[in-house]
Order: structure tokens, then sequence, then C-alpha cells
């Protein structure tokens, strides 16, 4: 693809580990996202990659602790992964809140990557905080509502 198209920009919405979560572990749970950046970085050198997690980027897949500190290590083990896509800020962003938004100045185009994890109904953790923005991501950050 990298020789025959010539991308603006890549929006990589991830969910890159494989779906057979009896046999995930922790340790290996994020080796399918550092290889899925080396391959978008080797091919596509010089594109902008807007990258976030999906649903199963976690351990355990679906459950994301958005008001507290248990997931901590997801968010800065994909900081760290991702650090060269992201410009100091986006990265202090990404890592602090697990979301983030960055100007795309060539497209004026502001991209917003939310935290889905905040709605995904087989969260369990939203038992704990049952608001309909528990991280604020919406309503305080980007002022949609």
């Amino acid at each position: 693809m990298s020789n025959n198209f010539n991308f603006s920009f890549i929006l990589w919405t991830g969910d890159n580990i494989d779906h057979e979560v009896w046999a995930q572990t922790q340790d290996t749970q994020l080796d399918p996202t550092r290889n899925a950046t080396s391959y978008l970085q080797d091919f596509f050198p010089n594109t902008t990659i807007y990258p976030m997690f999906g649903n199963h980027e976690n351990f355990f897949t679906d459950q994301f602790d958005t008001t507290g500190d248990s997931d901590d290590w997801v968010k800065t083990e994909l900081g760290n992964i991702w650090q060269n896509l992201f410009n100091q800020e986006t990265l202090n962003e990404f890592t602090t809140n697990t979301y983030y938004s960055v100007v795309n100045e060539d497209h004026n185009l502001k991209i917003i990557s939310l935290d889905t994890q905040a709605c995904d109904t087989l969260n369990f953790h939203l038992i704990e905080d049952s608001s309909v923005d528990p991280l604020n991501q919406v309503k305080r950050r980007y002022k949609l509502v």
C-alpha cells in the first residue's frame, strides 16, 4: 500500500490484539501494538499516524479503569510505544487522560481521539462511576455538549 498510495494521515483505531481472550496475558498484551506501530512507521515513514487503543488492548479485555489508576500500566506502555507518533503535549495529554486532541495544520483539521472505554457496556469499572461521561472528556475538554 505504501508504494501505491499517498496517504495524508492515518487514523488508527486499535484492537490489534488477537481476540482469543482466554489466551491473553498482561505480559504479552501489547506486543501486537508494538509490532503494528513498528510496521506502520516502517512502511509509512512520512505519514502522520494518529493512534488510539481499542477495547482489547487492556488486560483484561473490555475492562479499563476509567476513574482509578489500576490500568496506568497500559496508558504508560502505550505512551512509550507511541512516543514517536505524538508531540510532547499530545503524549502528556494521552498518558494523563487516555484521550487526546491535536491539530493537523496541513489540513486545518482537529483530531479528537476519545477513550471509548468509558462507553463500553462490558466494562465493569463503569459500575464504580455510572456518570454519562466518567472521564469528562467530552464535556470538560472539548466543550461539545
